[in-house]
């Protein structure tokens, strides 16, 4: 029985992310159209495995990089 507060390892949590820079915005647009229409069929299998939340950021930061 674990302590108060604390979760069964059965009952964690998971979270990952990836970040990358591209050398321009007409290729990060690019790459964004393309992950937008090709993975659907990969979130509806996540969430069926126990996906919260997919989530897609974009950055502009001042050394001028796409991220």
């Amino acid at each position: 029985m674990p302590k108060k507060g604390l979760k069964k390892m059965t009952d964690a949590e998971f979270t990952s992310y990836t970040i990358i820079e591209f050398p321009s915005e007409a290729e990060m647009e690019f790459f964004l159209s393309e992950r937008i229409s090709k993975s659907a069929s990969l979130r509806d299998s996540m969430k069926k495995s126990g996906m919260k939340k997919w989530v897609t950021s974009r950055i502009f930061n001042k050394e001028n990089k796409f991220v």
